[in-house]
């Protein structure tokens, strides 16, 4: 499968996520930065020290998980990238849980069922998250190798209780905070570019 404009789950993960430097509560957890779990309430942090802990422990930690789940299988590196993506804000117990369809789906290559069963990760605390069907369908997309036919996102009187999950920090974003995979790989590329002539 082609791979023209691979994606990396250090962009993925901050535009899914948002970036808070204080704890906010998230469903079982106290979470700050990028969705890593706080040390304490009162924890303080900042974005310079996120962007290291996801880049240099956060995502080779993933991504040893799922090159061990998965040894020798091929996948694309936005492929990898989506299931990063994925296994941060969910957690590796998918890839070694017994019957997983996900984890069978992704062993056999196939993944139409594995964007499929992926979207049925929708809910936080035993509810229907909107953030999250977004999420896990840009997620999808990605696996199947390029951008779905995503439905508008929904429209909010105020903003949902996982913001982090479902909204961006960048007002570039728009006011509901959403992107699509292809609007997603050409801001990557352009901010690339800005970065190759030093602007």
């Amino acid at each position: 499968m082609a791979d023209d404009a691979p994606l990396d789950p250090f962009d993925l993960i901050r535009q899914f996520e948002g970036f808070t430097d204080k704890p906010k509560w998230d469903h079982k957890q106290w979470s700050v930065g990028y969705g890593r779990k706080a040390a304490h309430p009162g924890e303080i942090t900042t974005r310079e020290a996120e962007d290291q802990w996801l880049s240099n422990t956060q995502i080779p930690k993933l991504q040893t998980s799922i090159d061990t789940a998965f040894p020798g299988h091929k996948m694309t590196p936005s492929q990898r990238a989506s299931l990063i993506s994925f296994t941060h804000n969910l957690g590796p117990g998918w890839m070694s849980e017994n019957g997983n369809r996900l984890q069978a789906a992704v062993r056999a290559g196939d993944w139409n069922t594995a964007s499929n069963v992926m979207g049925e990760y929708v809910k936080a605390s035993g509810k229907f998250e909107p953030g999250l069907a977004r999420r896990r369908a840009i997620e999808g997309s990605i696996l199947r190798g390029g951008p779905a036919d995503l439905p508008p996102p929904p429209s909010y009187s105020s903003p949902p209780a996982s913001r982090s999950m479902a909204y961006y920090d960048d007002p570039a974003y728009g006011d509901d905070g959403y992107e699509s995979p292809e609007k997603i790989k050409m801001r990557i590329a352009r901010k690339r570019e800005l970065f190759k002539y030093g602007h």
